[in-house]
């Protein structure tokens, strides 16, 4: 399960401009599969995130590899100040993951 201590942090983003990957029909436009999202091999999404970095977008927003919810990776030097905003960080404890898992 877990085996180091981590941190949960939640983050508003406003007006982000990002490569919007939530589709099948956006990610076959980039050249990734379901594999690429969900295997083990993370060259094809490192190679997208790096033509998105080189396109000055600020982030991209993909599907979660454990196949629940959504990530975005946010390209921090790209964004202006407001963009991002912590709301709140808490330790991610057994218990809590579990609660999250069970949602």
């Amino acid at each position: 399960m877990l085996e180091a201590a981590y941190r949960l942090h939640t983050i508003d983003v406003t007006d982000l401009a990002v490569l919007d990957l939530t589709t099948p029909q956006a990610r076959e436009a980039v050249g990734l599969e379901n594999d690429d999202i969900y295997g083990d091999d993370w060259s094809g999404c490192q190679a997208v995130g790096h033509a998105a970095w080189f396109l000055h977008m600020q982030g991209v927003l993909v599907p979660a590899a454990g196949g629940v919810g959504l990530v975005v990776t946010a390209y921090e030097q790209r964004t202006r100040p407001g963009q991002l905003q912590l709301r709140q960080s808490v330790d991610l404890t057994p218990a809590l993951y579990q609660e999250l898992r069970a949602t």
